[in-house]
């Protein structure tokens, strides 16, 4: 390490500590959360489902909420035998995301520019190229008519040569409808250049109808989770503090980050802007439970505004797993974590030690 390392520990402790005068009543919560984190870990935690970190802010805010690769291979999860859509579930069960061709180009869509009613099951996927994003292992299968009416509701776009686009980089989204007789029909949504959402040989809306349509099936699958039981064994999930939004293996997921945040696993990750190198240091159980406690005691919607004295030195990242097996990143600035659009979490003086002494412990 460089003998710039024990400043920047002590800075992250007070920059931490300054936030809360009081620490919260963190023993009862700590005990739950630390009960909880055991059991899911139990239950799910594998070798490949470590987690890790990043310290870049811009991305997930352009993002908003987005999810994984083409890689992970995600495909529909059964219900049991008296859950949702569990009699049409089974001819739907080989949906899954497609590979990109070999010349790294998106296989053609096919078919009528309108979707058919009556699927099982949705999936999404990331086909890969632009901005990567871990895409939900899950399908939705609660209501999925909901997506095709807004999709079939959307206004077809006039094929104009003329019609200028920008060109910035974004995520592209791939949608797999499944059907109770085993077919299957794929869609494709952007959000950067003109935007739109392309189905068959049509395109349908424009950025602000893909926002809609990814808001609607992350919220409506967020619903659909809340009534079941994460899924055992976990999928297994490769992390790292490096590229996680370049890197289609590593990428954030498409899901928000909901209340209460609940993580299997985690690590802290600091730059280190000497050597060009970020530090990964696990966060263990005892730790975790702690921390995930005083997120939920001390989450708000109000950003810190006092950034006096603070600089991009001052950045640091959690990354985490959730027992749903999705990445998400808590980015750290001057003592402030931005966990989603108007979630902040203001670690208390007992988060903020376990954090520095976590970074202390890593020399």
């Amino acid at each position: 390490m460089n003998d710039q390392r024990p400043d920047r520990h002590d800075s992250l402790r007070e920059a931490l500590s300054s936030l809360v005068p009081e620490p919260p009543e963190v023993p009862d919560r700590a005990g739950a959360a630390r009960q909880r984190h055991r059991s899911r870990r139990a239950r799910i935690l594998t070798a490949g489902a470590v987690v890790a970190v990043l310290a870049v802010i811009a991305v997930p805010l352009a993002l908003g909420g987005l999810g994984a690769s083409s890689n992970d291979s995600p495909s529909i999860v059964a219900d049991d035998e008296n859950g949702p859509g569990s009699q049409s579930l089974s001819a739907a069960a080989a949906v899954t995301c497609a590979s990109l061709v070999e010349d790294g180009t998106l296989p053609p869509l096919t078919g009528a520019n309108t979707l058919p009613e009556g699927p099982v099951a949705v999936l999404m996927c990331s086909p890969g190229g632009g901005v990567s994003f871990q895409a939900p292992p899950d399908a939705l299968t609660q209501d999925p008519d909901a997506l095709v009416d807004l999709i079939n509701a959307a206004p077809l776009r006039a094929d104009d040569p003329n019609m200028a686009c920008t060109m910035d980089l974004g995520p592209t989204w791939e949608f797999v409808f499944g059907y109770a007789d085993g077919s299957t029909r794929t869609i494709r949504a952007e959000r950067h250049g003109c935007g739109g959402i392309f189905v068959g040989d049509g395109v349908r809306g424009d950025s602000g109808t893909t926002a809609t349509l990814v808001d609607a099936f992350t919220g409506a699958l967020h619903d659909q989770r809340a009534g079941l039981e994460p899924p055992t064994p976990a999928p297994v999930v490769e992390t790292s503090c490096r590229d996680p939004y370049m890197s289609e293996s590593r990428a954030v997921s498409a899901m928000p980050l909901r209340a209460p945040v609940e993580f299997d696993s985690a690590v802290l990750c600091l730059p280190d802007d000497a050597t060009g190198t970020t530090e990964e240091i696990e966060i263990g159980a005892d730790e975790l439970s702690i921390l995930l406690a005083d997120i939920e005691a001390n989450t708000s919607t109000t950003p810190r505004r006092d950034l006096a004295g603070c600089s991009d030195f001052d950045s640091y990242a959690i990354y985490g797993v959730t027992p749903w097996g999705d990445r998400q990143l808590l980015s750290g600035h001057c003592g402030e974590f931005f966990l989603d659009v108007d979630m902040y979490w203001h670690p208390s003086p007992a988060a903020s030690d376990v954090l520095a002494t976590l970074a202390a412990d890593a020399r």
